[in-house]
């Protein structure tokens, strides 16, 4: 949503730079001539021309694009990784003030929709020489020591750092792949241990212990959230089935049309009791932590633990299905009425482990019930089949949502068999030739107005004579009789 805006930031960091530029990306590919990328990379060159030091480490199979192919041929030094693994690295520095980091590769559709590709990306932008430090080291070791996928691990001082960000002291941990990669797993484990509530916004999962901690947490009454991209369900290892078959909230995102490999989740943040960040380059795979190089920052502050919190749920409530449904009992609302939602068809998720799940619960005192499904199919005729009851009847409907159609309002009507009386008013003698006029109402037993529109037939010694409609329950009958006699009149 900010794409462009962060781009600006950056640019306007490397335009106000002063002594050096070190840029290490996985990826830097522009889709258009005139992109933000690309000029990324003009801002680049005019650094350099203007006397700044630039270099760039990127990984060995996209050291051909364009971009990087323009920064070496006006004379900025690239190092490209070396190796079986990546150089997953996803971060700028500038001056060893300012530091860019996070998920975000530099190509177009990480900052922006383009055509029908996008990515959910985030970066931070911290102005901090502390902050800084350790992203210098690990950059030294790739660029001027070509060390890839090993190295020595970071120095404790720098490791672990209580820095002064926005007047506020923030504890911080840095993390560089592969060299703390245990280090790392084990702290997510320990924090996923520790915490009762629990949002993660990520590419991929396939860390066991870490799908395992998800399960236990959730099992046990924690709030648990995961977000996974659609595109990487079904990777070799992926504990997506894990959490669903355990039932652990997890939604996939989805649009219309659903691109795989376009259209996709690339954070890799987790979110622990409201109060502690985790982001950067790795994703929580075996790759992303003992193969390739990657960063992660794990940020003790509660303020930038609220910017992700409603990040999480932005995307959350967007690919969630909801379903209100409002229960009536007769003309009133159906108080506490159970009412059960099932959702089918899941095989094309669940690689035919279960076909369905069911979403329980009770009306309140307005006969409303909201349900978030978690756990449903993004195609374009998820159906669900929804059940309300009470001691007195039920009733049931079907619900069929679509990619971009997630939010459903059902009202359901219990009926129940309940006596009703007929109130008639009107005069009991009548002269010959005068209108006689009955005013009727039909109520309850308890005296309530039966609110809807009610058929009456009008019986004159015995012999129909009149059909009358009472609105709301109420309503008149008149008539003229011309003789002398007694008439029996029936309603």
């Amino acid at each position: 949503d900010d794409g462009l805006n962060v781009l600006n930031s950056v640019i306007n960091a490397i335009r106000s730079a002063k002594s050096y530029i070190y840029v290490a990306i996985y990826r830097w590919l522009n889709l258009s001539i005139n992109s933000p990328i690309w000029q990324l990379a003009q801002e680049l060159v005019n650094a350099k021309n203007r006397g700044v030091y630039v270099t760039v480490v990127v990984e060995y199979d996209y050291r051909n694009d364009p971009p990087i192919q323009y920064l070496s041929n006006n004379g900025i030094f690239v190092r490209w990784e070396s190796g079986t693994d990546l150089m997953h690295n996803k971060f700028i520095i500038i001056d060893g003030v300012v530091t860019f980091t996070g998920s975000a590769n530099l190509v177009d559709s990480a900052f922006t929709v383009f055509g029908t590709s996008y990515q959910y990306n985030d970066i931070l932008e911290v102005w901090s020489t502390w902050f800084s430090k350790p992203y210098d080291y690990e950059f030294i070791e790739m660029r001027y020591k070509s060390v890839f996928h090993a190295g020595d691990p970071t120095p404790t001082p720098l490791r672990n750092q209580t820095i002064y960000l926005n007047n506020t002291w923030v504890n911080v941990e840095f993390y560089f792949s592969p060299e703390e990669g245990s280090s790392l797993e084990n702290r997510w484990e320990d924090l996923i241990s520790k915490s009762n509530t629990i949002y993660m916004a990520l590419y991929v999962l396939t860390l066991d212990d870490i799908g395992s901690g998800l399960v236990s947490k959730y099992s046990t009454g924690c709030d648990v959230k995961v977000l996974l991209s659609y595109d990487q369900k079904d990777v070799s290892g992926s504990e997506y089935y894990r959490l669903i078959q355990n039932r652990v909230p997890t939604v996939l995102n989805y649009d219309d049309p659903l691109v795989d490999d376009v259209q996709i989740v690339h954070h890799k943040f987790m979110v622990f009791d409201k109060s502690i960040v985790s982001t950067g380059s790795a994703n929580p795979t075996f790759k992303g932590l003992y193969g390739n190089d990657e960063n992660t920052v794990i940020i003790h502050w509660s303020k930038l633990a609220e910017i992700y919190t409603n990040r999480f749920y932005e995307l959350w409530k967007k690919y969630i299905a909801n379903i209100t449904v409002k229960v009536y009992e007769g003309d009133k609302p159906a108080v506490n009425a159970f009412v059960n939602i099932t959702t089918y068809n899941l095989a094309s998720l669940t690689n035919n482990i279960y076909d369905w799940y069911n979403y329980t619960g009770y009306t309140d005192s307005n006969g409303l019930i909201n349900v978030e499904a978690y756990l449903w199919n993004p195609s374009p005729t998820a159906l669900f089949t929804v059940n309300a009851s009470t001691s007195r009847g039920w009733n049931t409907t079907i619900v069929v949502l679509g990619l971009n159609n997630n939010t459903a309002n059902v009202l359901m009507w219990i009926t129940i068999p309940v006596e009703t009386r007929l109130l008639v008013y009107g005069p009991v003698e009548a002269g010959v030739g005068e209108t006689v006029v009955y005013n009727l109402v039909l109520t309850y037993f308890n005296g309530t107005v039966v609110n809807r529109d009610v058929t009456v037939k009008v019986y004159v010694n015995n012999t129909l004579v009149d059909t009358i409609t009472l609105v709301n329950g109420m309503g008149s009958w008149s008539r003229v009789f011309n003789t002398i006699g007694t008439h029996s009149i029936r309603f």
